[in-house]
C-alpha cells in the first residue's frame, strides 16, 4: 500500500478513527511507524491511556498533550456528554 501510495504521489499521514481493545494498540502503531503516518486518530478506552502514552512515547506518533487535553479533560468530556442529553 505504502509503495503504490509512494508511486502515485500521494503522502499518508493518519489512518481513520480507529477503537481498538487493548492488545491491538501495539499493532496499530507498529502499522503507523512502518507507514510513515504523523498521527493515529482514534478514541482509546479509559483503561488504555496509559497504554497509548507509553507507545506514544515509543513510536512518537501522537501529539500526547494533545491526548491528554482531550481526553483527559474532565470538563471537555462533561460538556460533550451534557450536550448528548
Amino acid at each position: 500500500m505504502l509503495s503504490y501510495a509512494k508511486s502515485k504521489g500521494v503522502k499518508i499521514v493518519s489512518t481513520g478513527v480507529c477503537v481498538p481493545k487493548t492488545e491491538e494498540w501495539e499493532p496499530i502503531f507498529s502499522f503507523a511507524k512502518e507507514m510513515g503516518l504523523e498521527f493515529i486518530n482514534a478514541e482509546p478506552a479509559h483503561a488504555d491511556w496509559d497504554l497509548v502514552e507509553q507507545l506514544s512515547d515509543k513510536y512518537k506518533l501522537i501529539n500526547t498533550q494533545k491526548l491528554q487535553l482531550v481526553y483527559r479533560n474532565n470538563n471537555y468530556i462533561c460538556e460533550r456528554f451534557i450536550s448528548t442529553l
